[in-house]
C-alpha cells in the first residue's frame, strides 16, 4: 500500500510539472508572434507622421520640416513656436480743461459750463429764531457788500471777484469751533465734489486767528475754494453779530439765495437742496 501511493504521487507531480511547462511554451510563441506586427504598427506610424508634417524651404532652397516634431510613445508632439512678447503701452496722460475759458493771465473771459443734472429739489426755506434772526445783518435777496479780503497767502482780494461763475457758498468758520471746522474739512465731499464743474465755488473765511498748525488744518485746498482770513473779524461784522458757523448762498451777482447757520447732517442736506434747486432755476 505504502509503495502503491508513492507511485501514484509522483506521476500527479509529473504531470503538473507538465503542463506548467506547456504554458510556458505558449506565452514564449504568443509573444514572439505579436512583436513583428507592433514592429510592423510602430513603424507605419512614424512614416504617416513623417509623410504628413508640412514642409518649408529652407534658406538653401531645400525642404525641412515645419515645424519640429518629437515623439512620445505612439504620439506625435509638435513644438509650439515662441510667442513674441509685445511691451506694453503706458497710457497718454490727458489734460483736463478748467470749466472756463482763461486768458493768458488766468482771469476768467467767458463762461462754457455745461448744464447741471436735474434732481428733485424743493424751493428752500429759512428758519431762524428770532434771536438768531437779528444777530443776521445779511438776509435773502441782499447783496454782498465789495470788500477788499485777504487771502491765506497775504494776498488782498476783491471779494466778488472770488465768486463762482453760478454760484458760491460763503462759510464762516473757526478751527476752534467743532462744528465750523467739520463743515470745513467736509466741504469737498459735500459741495466740489458734486457741484464744482458746473461753476460752484466755496468761499472758506477763517474768523479769527489763525491757530499755529494751520498748515495741517487747511491740507491741500483745490483751486475751487479760496480760502481768507479775518483775524479781527472785520468782514465778518459787516453780515452777522455773533454765531459760528454761517453759510451763505450767493448767484453770480452776489445776491444771497439762501443762507443758515450752525452745522448738522440737517445743514448739509438744505445747503445741497439749495444749490440744487438754484441750478435747476438756472437751467430753465
Amino acid at each position: 500500500m505504502i509503495g502503491a501511493s508513492t507511485d501514484r504521487r509522483r506521476r500527479v507531480l509529473g504531470w503538473g510539472a507538465c503542463c506548467e511547462l506547456a504554458g510556458v511554451a505558449a506565452l514564449a510563441i504568443l509573444a514572439a508572434s505579436c512583436e513583428p506586427a507592433s514592429q510592423a504598427y510602430d513603424s507605419q506610424t512614424k512614416g504617416a507622421s513623417a509623410s504628413q508634417s508640412p514642409k518649408k524651404t529652407s534658406p538653401d532652397g531645400g525642404e525641412s520640416d515645419s515645424p519640429p516634431m518629437t515623439i512620445r510613445g505612439n504620439n506625435p508632439v509638435v513644438a509650439q513656436p515662441e510667442i513674441e512678447r509685445v511691451p506694453a503701452v503706458k497710457p497718454r496722460a490727458v489734460a483736463v480743461q478748467p470749466p472756463h475759458d482763461v486768458d493768458d493771465t488766468g482771469h476768467k473771459i467767458a463762461a462754457h459750463l455745461p448744464d447741471a443734472p436735474r434732481h428733485p429739489a424743493t424751493e428752500p426755506e429759512i428758519h431762524l429764531s428770532d434771536q438768531h434772526e437779528k444777530a443776521t445783518l445779511l438776509h435773502v435777496g441782499d447783496t454782498l457788500p465789495d470788500v477788499v479780503v485777504t487771502t491765506i497767502g497775504g494776498e488782498e482780494r476783491r471779494l466778488k471777484d472770488l465768486l463762482g461763475q453760478r454760484l458760491t457758498a460763503l462759510m464762516f468758520w473757526n478751527e476752534d469751533n467743532p462744528y465750523a471746522a467739520e463743515q470745513f474739512r467736509r466741504m469737498q465731499r459735500e459741495i466740489l465734489a458734486p457741484y464744482a464743474e458746473y461753476g460752484v465755488r466755496v468761499v472758506a473765511v477763517h474768523v479769527g486767528p489763525l491757530p499755529e498748525n494751520f498748515r495741517r488744518v487747511l491740507g491741500n485746498p483745490p483751486p475751487s475754494v479760496s480760502i481768507l482770513v479775518d483775524p479781527e473779524q472785520a468782514l465778518f461784522r459787516q453780515l452777522a453779530t455773533a454765531r459760528l458757523p454761517r453759510t451763505w448762498l450767493l448767484d453770480s451777482d452776489g445776491r444771497v439765495v439762501w443762507l443758515d447757520l450752525e452745522y448738522s447732517r440737517a445743514t448739509a442736506r438744505n445747503v445741497d437742496n439749495a444749490i440744487q434747486w438754484s441750478l435747476n432755476a438756472a437751467s430753465k
